[in-house]
């Protein structure tokens, strides 16, 4: 088999190892959960899964050979290959890992995902030198420092740009707020298909690594028709082992494995909860099996909205809760709780507040208008002046952030008293009530309303 698809059976058996663990478990790669949710089968079957693993990485970086060549393979040899000195010790390295992720499972999300990168990289490192047993000397091996370095960095970015909008979160709501727990669970489902693709990426690097810098020699000079489809077959074996093994762990112990996912897309018109506006309602979510094998947990959940009316354009919101971004709203005095759609009409104006984010109402011909608050940079509309007043004054402090801008330009008698009040930390009843509610920080508005006066 030549050098090439040597690398290649290596790589693609370390990838689709990952991709079966990522399935299987919830990833990065493990023995022992960082929570407490861990059983004796679930242990057993993963060290059972860590031994193959082994087996592989020995068979690349020690012996210079795949987990399917004839003298790694042969029955007889098998326990002699595993080496299983070295085996325990790589064991202990993964059990150390695992420790150190239970360390960090405490610290603040983004620190915890930016930290998991470089732990993982370190582990990778470790384990290629007792595997090898190779010395790194930095002229030799500068440029694969390198290549680890850019696969860190770019790790690095990818969870700068993960975690940007829960921080933004994390600033305005308690840790026990629907939303902040919903995100959270989103981001470790993203997080956890980015870590399979960093693991991937950098195991792959260290196998190409190794058969460059070590000149592995080439195990037949003879480039067949039989060597090429001893290759396919070997690789077809590979991809057919992934989804028995997969099926065969829901058998045996199914907590923790992919069990699927649900979509739908309704569209709702002309019903009477909608208000005057329709509303297109998508949803995906994404399952694995909970602890008690009877349910399933959901571990990534998205909500996505569209608000149209006759020819206007619709607007698009997203969120994690079925209900639109806040759990509760206020209107004239009554805490409600929230539905997609809640009328926040005036005595004058008819209005409309969609998922919390989307402020629907007519114009003085009777014209339909939806406004992002997100985005405020309109014109100058009386009846979007008074809507967004009355959501204030109600007491729904969240809409301060984004209408304050607006009410300045066009209302700024109104607004000004909002800042000084908030500035001091004073808020009214109902607007502790819905923060209460909401699970929403007031020092969060006191900061802005004093950067505001600034």
């Amino acid at each position: 088999m030549s050098k090439i698809q040597r690398v290649i059976i290596n790589c693609a058996t370390l990838i689709l190892m990952n991709i079966l663990f990522w399935l299987c478990n919830l990833y990065p790669r493990h023995i022992f959960l960082p929570d407490s949710n861990n059983s004796v089968i679930q242990i057993i079957l993963n060290v059972l899964f860590f031994l193959v693993y082994y087996y592989v990485l020995i068979a690349a970086f020690e012996k210079n050979k795949t987990i399917s060549s004839k003298s790694i393979s042969n029955k007889k040899d098998i326990i002699k290959n595993i080496e299983l000195p070295k085996v325990l010790c790589l064991l202990i390295v993964q059990i150390l890992t695992d420790l150190l992720f239970r360390i960090i499972e405490h610290i603040p999300l983004q620190w915890y995902i930016i930290v998991s990168s470089i732990i993982l990289l370190l582990n990778w490192i470790l384990v290629y030198l007792l595997i090898s047993g190779i010395q790194f000397k930095a002229k030799k091996y500068v440029w694969f420092l390198v290549i680890i370095l850019i696969l860190l960095s770019c790790s690095f970015c990818i969870d700068m740009f993960l975690v940007s909008d829960y921080r933004l979160l994390a600033e305005r709501y308690t840790e026990d707020a629907p939303i902040i727990l919903a995100t959270r669970t989103n981001l470790r489902h993203i997080f956890s298909i980015k870590t399979l693709i960093y693991d991937s990426f950098v195991g792959i690097a260290i196998v190409v690594f190794h058969n460059i810098s070590n000149n592995v020699k080439e195990h037949s000079h003879k480039s067949t028709y039989r060597n090429f489809a001893r290759f396919l077959s070997r690789m077809v074996v590979i991809l057919i082992a992934v989804p028995i093994l997969f099926n065969l762990k829901i058998v045996i112990h199914p907590y923790g494995s992919w069990y699927g996912s649900s979509s739908s897309d309704v569209n709702i018109k002309n019903h009477e909860s909608n208000g005057e506006f329709d509303i297109r309602k998508a949803e995906y979510k994404v399952y694995r099996y909970s602890l008690d094998n009877d349910s399933n947990n959901i571990c990534y959940q998205e909500y996505k909205f569209w608000i149209s009316k006759d020819n206007l354009s619709p607007i698009s919101i997203s969120t994690t809760n079925s209900n639109g971004l806040y759990s509760h709203i206020i209107i004239d005095g009554i805490v409600l709780t929230n539905d997609i759609t809640v009328n926040c009409s005036t005595d004058t104006v008819v209005g409309y507040l969609y998922g919390g984010q989307v402020i629907c109402y007519y114009d003085e011909n009777n014209n339909p208008h939806a406004v992002d608050i997100n985005n405020m940079n309109v014109e100058k509309q009386e009846n979007l002046i008074a809507l967004c007043e009355k959501l204030l004054k109600d007491g729904n402090a969240f809409i301060f952030e984004y209408v304050y801008k607006y009410l300045m330009s066009y209302d700024t008698e109104f607004i000004l008293p909002y800042i000084d009040r908030y500035a001091k930390g004073i808020f009214t009843e109902n607007e502790y009530v819905w923060m209460q509610k909401c699970f929403y920080k007031s020092e969060y508005l006191i900061a802005l309303a004093r950067t505001i006066q600034e």
